[in-house]
C-alpha cells in the first residue's frame, strides 16, 4: 500500500509580498535537494509569480521560504509544488507479518485481527501459567496454616527426624501434609517457622483465591479475556504517550493543478520547417523583414502567431503525433536554426511531420480530420488528444501495415462538408456527418470507394464549405489547378467520387498533393507555394483562372526540379 506524506505548510500574507514557508517535510527527503529542484522546476516550467526561494533553517527548525508576488494566488503555487517537486510523496510499504509460522501480506483490518488472535494466545498461556502458580502457592499456603495452629508439635517432629527426608516423611504420616507443603515446611528457617504470621497467610490465601477466580474466569470467558487485552493496550498508550508528531488525516485533497495558470502570458510566433525544426519567437523579438537562419535544402512550411499557453500538435504519416505544450519549447531567435522535433518528443527516425495546428482550448468544438493512403477516415474530437504524459509520441489514429496518414485538417463545428482527392483525379464529396466520431485507438471508416481502381490511392482529405473555400491541386508534370468546391458533384460518403482530371493511361499525369482554404476572410491573392527538389516557386491565385479539368496553370520554373507539394502560406498566420 501506500500513504500520502504532505509538507506543513502556511501561507503568510505581507504588505508588498506574500510568502509560502515551508516548517516541516516528508520523511526521507533530503531538504538541499529539495530547495534545489524547487528553484529547478519553477525555472522550467517558466511559472509566473515566484520571486525567491531560500533555506531559513536554523537552531529552531527546518524553514524553508518561498516570496511570492501579491498579485499571484499562492495556493495555486503551493499545489503546482506539491505536485511537482517532493514536498508531497506517496510513500510506500508492504504490512508482512509472520502469521501461522509463514510470511503474509495484510491490509489493515487483516492485521488487527491478527494481532488480537496473537493477544488471545498470549493472554490465554499467560493465564493458564499464572493460575498454576498460584493453585500450587494457594496448596502451600493452606499448609503453612495448618501448620500454625499444631506449631508445636510440628517443630518436635523436625527435631526427632534423622535428616530432612525423615523429617518430610514424619510430616507426612503424622499430620497428613502433603509431600509440596511438607517440603515448604522443612525448607523454613527456624526464626520463620516461630514467627510465621497467621493473619498474612490468610490474606495471601484470600488473595490467591480471589486471582485463581480471576483467571478462571479469564480462561472460560470470551468478553472477560478481551476486556484484559483492553486494558493492557490502554495502559500500553499511556505509557508511550509521546504526541504523534505527524497529522493524520482521513480525506486528501487530490491535486488538480493546471500548469496554465501558472504560466506567463506571453504572445510568441512559431515557426515550422519541412525538415521538423521548431523556433520560438517572443513577439517583442519578432521581425517579419528579418533573415532567417535554416538548414541547408529546408524550408519554412508553417507559422503561427500564438501564446505560451497553446499547444501545438503535430502530427505524422504514421498515424502519431507529438503533443509539445509551447511554453516547453525553448525561445530563439532569428538566427538561431531552431529545435528539431526529435530533442523535444520521441519519434522515430522514420516519422515525417504532415500537419501541426496550436491548440488554445481542448474543450472547444473542434474536430480533426485524418486520411489514409488506402482510403480510410475519420472525425476525432480535439479533446480525445489532450495528454498529461507526452515525453513520447501519442497515438493519434490506427494505420495498417500497408497504410499511411497522408492528410490531417481541422474544422470548427461539425455542420461541414468533406472533400476526399485520389491520385488519379477523382474526388468525392459528401456531408461530414457521414463519417462517427471515433476515439485515436480506431481506423476510421471508407473514405471514398477504390475497389474498382486497385492502383489509385489518396492523396488528401479536407473539410469544405462551399461557399467560400478553393481547393488547389498539384500534378506530377507541375501542373498546377485550382477549383471551387461547389463545383464538384456531391454524393455519398461510399461512391467512387467525380473524375475532375482526366489522365491517359499511356502517360498518366497523376496528382500529388493538394490544398484548401479555409477561411471566408481570405483574399485570392494569398500565393501557393509549390515546393521542389531544387527549392520553390510561387504562383499566385488571381494568376490561376478557375479551370475547368482539362486546363491549369504550369507551375514549373528553372529551380523548381520536380514538384513535390503544394503549400498555401499567410504571413504570420496558420498554415491553411
Amino acid at each position: 500500500g501506500k500513504i500520502i506524506l504532505k509538507s506543513r505548510t502556511e501561507i503568510v500574507e505581507g504588505d508588498k509580498i506574500n510568502q509560502l514557508v515551508i516548517t516541516e517535510i516528508p520523511y526521507d527527503v533530503i531538504k538541499s535537494l529539495l530547495v534545489k529542484r524547487m528553484s529547478e522546476v519553477y525555472v522550467a516550467k517558466n511559472i509566473d509569480g515566484i520571486i525567491d526561494i531560500r533555506d531559513e533553517t536554523d537552531r529552531q527548525g527546518l524553514r524553508i521560504v518561498v516570496d511570492l508576488k501579491k498579485d499571484v494566488n499562492p495556493e495555486f503555487i503551493r499545489d503546482f509544488f506539491f505536485k511537482s517537486t517532493d514536498l508531497q510523496i506517496n510513500y510506500t510499504f508492504n504490512m508482512v507479518a509472520i502469521n501461522n509460522k509463514r510470511p503474509q501480506l495484510m491490509g489493515l483490518l487483516d492485521m488487527l485481527d491478527c494481532y488480537i488472535a496473537h493477544q488471545r494466545d498470549v493472554i490465554t498461556n499467560r493465564s493458564n501459567f499464572e493460575l498454576l502458580s498460584a493453585k500450587k502457592r494457594l496448596h502451600i499456603v493452606e499448609g503453612l496454616i495448618a501448620m500454625v495452629s499444631i506449631l508445636d508439635a510440628v517443630i518436635k517432629t523436625i527435631r526427632e527426624s534423622a535428616n530432612k527426608k525423615d523429617a518430610k516423611e514424619n510430616l507426612i504420616s503424622n499430620y497428613s501434609f502433603s509431600e509440596e507443603q511438607a517440603e515448604a515446611i522443612v525448607m523454613l528457617q527456624l526464626y520463620r517457622l516461630t514467627n510465621t504470621d497467621i493473619f498474612a497467610l490468610r490474606k495471601e490465601q484470600d488473595e490467591l483465591r480471589d486471582l485463581i477466580n480471576q483467571l478462571e474466569d479469564i480462561l472460560s470467558n470470551e468478553t472477560s479475556l478481551l476486556n484484559v487485552i483492553k486494558k493492557e493496550l490502554i495502559a500500553t498508550k499511556k505509557a508511550l504517550s509521546t504526541p504523534r508528531k505527524t497529522e493524520i488525516v482521513h480525506q486528501v485533497d487530490e491535486l488538480n493543478v493546471e500548469v496554465t495558470s501558472l504560466i506567463v502570458k506571453e504572445d510568441v510566433y512559431l515557426i515550422l520547417t519541412r525538415d521538423g525544426y521548431i523556433k520560438k519567437i517572443l513577439s517583442k523579438f519578432y521581425k517579419t523583414e528579418e533573415e532567417r537562419k535554416l538548414k541547408e535544402d529546408d524550408i519554412v512550411v508553417a507559422e503561427y502567431a500564438s501564446t505560451t499557453l497553446a499547444t501545438l500538435l503535430l502530427f505524422t504519416n504514421k498515424g502519431n503525433y507529438v503533443y509539445l505544450p509551447v511554453s516547453k519549447i525553448p525561445d530563439t531567435r532569428h538566427k538561431d536554426l531552431g529545435y528539431n522535433v526529435s530533442t523535444l518528443a520521441n519519434i522515430t527516425a522514420d516519422e515525417k511531420i504532415i500537419f501541426s495546428v496550436p491548440i488554445q482550448d481542448f474543450e472547444e468544438e473542434k474536430y480533426l480530420l485524418f486520411t489514409t493512403k488506402k482510403g480510410l477516415i475519420k472525425r476525432t474530437h480535439i479533446r480525445e488528444l489532450k495528454a498529461t504524459r507526452y515525453s513520447n509520441a501519442l497515438q493519434a489514429t490506427k494505420i495498417r501495415e500497408d497504410d499511411e496518414l497522408v492528410s490531417v485538417d481541422i474544422a470548427t463545428g461539425s455542420s461541414m462538408e468533406v472533400v476526399v482527392i485520389t491520385k488519379e483525379g477523382y474526388i468525392n464529396r459528401y456531408d461530414s456527418s457521414e463519417i462517427s466520431i471515433y476515439a485515436p485507438a480506431s481506423f476510421g471508416v471508407k473514405a471514398i470507394e477504390l475497389a474498382s481502381r486497385p492502383n489509385d490511392e489518396v492523396i488528401a482529405g479536407f473539410y469544405a464549405c462551399p461557399k467560400d473555400i478553393v481547393l488547389a491541386l498539384l500534378q506530377q508534370k507541375n501542373l498546377l489547378k485550382r477549383f471551387k468546391v461547389e463545383e464538384i458533384t456531391k454524393s455519398k460518403r461510399s461512391n467512387v467520387g467525380k473524375l475532375c482530371i482526366p489522365m491517359t493511361k499511356s502517360n498518366p499525369n497523376y496528382v500529388i498533393s493538394a490544398n484548401i482554404i479555409h477561411k471566408d476572410n481570405l483574399t485570392m491573392d494569398l500565393p501557393a507555394y509549390v515546393f521542389g527538389d531544387k527549392g520553390y516557386v510561387s504562383v499566385e491565385f488571381t494568376s490561376l483562372k478557375n479551370t475547368t479539368p482539362s486546363l491549369g496553370k504550369k507551375a514549373t520554373a528553372s529551380t523548381i526540379g520536380k514538384a513535390l507539394k503544394i503549400v498555401i502560406l499567410k504571413n504570420n498566420a496558420d498554415l491553411l
